[in-house]
């Protein structure tokens, strides 16, 4: 082993079900889902965090956006994971859950610099 880490954005498509596409439920790549964050105001302070999910914000044509995640088809649970309580949130005490981490993805601006 090199000491390489890998991370990919699980994408855009909601929850899985089934079969989790490449790279999408390897263990070997930490998948970075995406959330909602709510703050008192610009710079104010933490409110409340969601999974970014525009079909319960929006109207029906976002349907189906949102941060994909799901339950493998084909890898275990790590052993770390196994008592992280994930059944409460429609999550497997055997199969792997993913994603593995999220960030803020939503609601969200980042101004553009510029270069000389």
């Amino acid at each position: 082993m090199q000491g390489q880490s890998f991370f990919n954005a699980s994408g855009d498509s909601d929850a899985w079900t089934g079969l989790i596409s490449f790279p999408g439920d390897t263990p070997y790549i930490t998948q970075v889902g995406g959330t909602t964050l709510t703050t008192g105001g610009p710079g104010g302070p933490w409110v409340s965090e969601t999974v970014w999910n525009w079909t319960w914000n929006m109207d029906p044509e976002f349907d189906g956006q949102g941060s994909s995640g799901g339950v493998s088809t084909q890898y275990p649970i790590p052993s770390c994971r196994q008592t992280s309580g994930m059944v409460g949130n429609q999550g497997s005490r055997t199969n792997r859950n993913t994603p593995d981490v999220a960030w803020t993805a939503d609601n969200i601006y980042v101004p553009p610099t510029e270069r000389t």
